[in-house]
């Protein structure tokens, strides 16, 4: 399965770096997603605009931005 077409956001790159391990699993799929760091919902809104994948280790999703995501 290629997934290269998607644009995916991975949240907490900062507090939690993708390792080797996560980054093989993305290769394996054709996926490069973007990572990011975004707290609050002006932020994770701007973030996650135009996304078709999302990615959270450790982050509450607000109502607003779920609504958000199309």
């Amino acid at each position: 399965m290629d997934l290269h077409d998607f644009n995916v956001v991975r949240l907490n790159a900062r507090i939690s770096p993708v390792y080797d391990e996560e980054l093989q699993v993305y290769a394996r799929y054709g996926l490069n997603p973007i990572q990011a760091e975004a707290n609050t919902p002006a932020e994770l809104i701007n973030v996650l605009a135009g996304c078709d994948g999302l990615l959270v280790v450790s982050s509450a999703l607000p109502k607003a931005v779920i609504e958000s995501l199309k």
